[in-house]
Formats: structure tokens, C-alpha cells, sequence
């Protein structure tokens, strides 16, 4: 075994550990670190192809390039959707908010009416806190954990300063979602 395998097999195992230790119950974030094309993507996408319908977590990613707060939101309820529903087999192949909102609103009923309600806002009074309220909804509805992992995570200093602090003590506070900022 080369070098290079060890070395991603020895990153993997610590991303499988922490995974596990979070759905055992211990808090933990994560944050993957290392020049584009070092295999970040690649370990990430590695374990989900092993543990995606596992039935032990939900998935949930997104990309902050060109990403505004509104867009960050869209991608958040878009994902969370998408993955939920592909944990429960109905698979939809539209990417498209409105579809999987149709399609998840007969499972999680309260977590739709919350999106819903969030998305009739304008851009200027969404928040932080509504996204999150979604989210704790959605762990409340589904005894699900997950997994949200957030792509070019510096690119959070382009948010406002009252997004920043909310996330933060979110996240510090948060049991049932595992946080993986990726750069």
C-alpha cells in the first residue's frame, strides 16, 4: 500500500470515528482542511457511498460559492429535502424546492409548514434562526440526526455579522446535527 492510500485510508477512519461518536451521542464538528484536489470531496463522498442509506443519518450540504444568504437557505431546505427523501427510497431526480416540498409534505408535515412559512418572507427578514428552526423542526419530526456539511466555509465572512454569531452558538450549542466545514 502506497503512501498516499495510507494516508486517506488513516483520514477516513478518523471521519468514520467522529461520525459514530456523534450518533452515539458526543458532540462533534469538523473541519477538512487542505489545497483543492487533495481528496476532501473524495473521503467525504467516499463514506456517504458507504453510509448514505444507512438509516442512521440525513445528509445535508451546501456550497457557499457565488452563494448569497437567500440562495444558502434554498440550498439548506433543497438538500435537507432531497437527502430525506432518498433515505425513504422515494427517489426524486428534481432538485427543484417546490417538487421536493410535494413529495416530503405528507412525512414531515410540520417541517414543510416551517419551510413554507420561511420562504413567504422576504429576503430582508429571513434569518439565521428561521434556518435553523427548520432544522430542529425537521431532528424534533424525524428523530433523525444529521450531517451538514458546508463547502467553501470561509466564504461565511461574506454573511453578516448577526448571521456569523447566530451559526456559532447554534452550532455550539447543537446536539443532533454534526457540522463538516469544508475548504
Amino acid at each position: 500500500m502506497n503512501k498516499e492510500v495510507l494516508i486517506r485510508t488513516k483520514e477516513y477512519q478518523t471521519l468514520e470515528k467522529r461520525i459514530n461518536s456523534f450518533l452515539q451521542g458526543y458532540k462533534q464538528n469538523l473541519a477538512l482542511i487542505g489545497p483543492s484536489f487533495s481528496g476532501k470531496t473524495h473521503l467525504i463522498e467516499a463514506f456517504l457511498e458507504n453510509n448514505l442509506l444507512s438509516q442512521k443519518f440525513i445528509f445535508l450540504y451546501t456550497n457557499l460559492e457565488f452563494s448569497t444568504f437567500s440562495n444558502f437557505t434554498f440550498q439548506v431546505f433543497s438538500s435537507l429535502l432531497f437527502y430525506y427523501l432518498k433515505q425513504k427510497e422515494k427517489f426524486v431526480n428534481d432538485y427543484n424546492l417546490d417538487t421536493l416540498i410535494l413529495e416530503s409534505q405528507e412525512f414531515i408535515p410540520r417541517t414543510i409548514e416551517k419551510i413554507k412559512s420561511i420562504l413567504s418572507l422576504t429576503k430582508e427578514k429571513a434569518s439565521w434562526e428561521q434556518t435553523a428552526q427548520v432544522l430542529d423542526t425537521f431532528t424534533d419530526e424525524t428523530q433523525e440526526k444529521l450531517i451538514f456539511v458546508i463547502e467553501d466555509f470561509t466564504l461565511l465572512k461574506n454573511f453578516s455579522k448577526k448571521f456569523l454569531l447566530d451559526l456559532a452558538k447554534y452550532i455550539t450549542l447543537q446536539k443532533n446535527i454534526m457540522f463538516i466545514f469544508k475548504k
